[in-house]
């Protein structure tokens, strides 16, 4: 490993995804997941106690959604990168991901497949990837 790692947080309120998400970044030496949560009120708590560089934030969760949860993350001046993930297909929902601050987004639902060009600059889509 050469630097320090990037510290990642992962929040998805499907256990398997979450620890599935976990665990496949836990095996690159220049990653470091540091923490884990179940939905959008909890990520905000897990954020401000672990520091990370990035959350990895899934749209539709209870409490409070990943779109609320990334804006209120996005408002904050020493605020972490968020990269929603989603299998939905939705122009609004990349839009509204976009709009509240996420960095980029990406669909786990490609896994497998070539990655998707990104839309035109200043589209919904000019930010989205497939995941990984």
């Amino acid at each position: 490993m050469s630097g320090i790692p990037i510290r990642v947080v992962v929040a998805d309120d499907d256990a398997l995804v979450r620890s599935g998400l976990s665990a496949i970044l836990s095996t690159e030496d220049d990653i470091d997941v540091v923490g884990e949560a179940i939905d959008g009120a909890d990520v905000l708590g897990v954020v401000a106690r672990t520091r990370p560089d990035i959350v990895l934030m899934d749209v539709r969760m209870p409490r409070i959604d990943g779109i609320e949860a990334t804006r209120r993350l996005a408002g904050r001046a020493d605020g972490p990168a968020v990269v929603v993930i989603t299998t939905f297909e939705s122009d609004s929902a990349v839009g509204d991901a976009l709009a509240a601050g996420a960095r980029s987004v990406a669909w786990l639902a490609c896994a497998g497949q070539p990655p998707r060009r990104p839309g035109r600059p200043g589209s919904p889509r000019a930010n989205a990837r497939c995941w990984p």
